[in-house]
């Protein structure tokens, strides 16, 4: 069945609500990105398909980057390590 006009991007919004969702659950997040990036270039190359703005899919790729970023940031300060000891216990 063909709609007409505009529709929501749903790579964009879905990867968006994974990136954030994502932020307690890497595999989510990894799986947000891929999205956001998606939904990014359908809505760069088709602009008038989708009531979606850019902006949605590129907060998703922000908050994954900030989030790979602290991630980093906990493995390589060792944090993360004291953290699993710790839950372990």
């Amino acid at each position: 069945m063909a709609y007409g006009g505009a529709r929501t991007n749903t790579a964009a919004v879905s990867g968006l609500v994974l990136c954030i969702v994502g932020t307690c659950c890497s595999p989510l997040m990894i799986i947000g990105l891929i999205l956001c990036v998606v939904g990014l270039i359908q809505i760069q190359r088709a602009p008038q398909q989708y009531t979606t703005t850019k902006i949605i899919p590129i907060a998703g790729i922000v908050i994954s980057i900030i989030d790979m970023i602290f991630i980093a940031i906990a493995i390589s300060s060792g944090a993360l390590e004291q953290i699993i000891r710790n839950i372990q216990r």
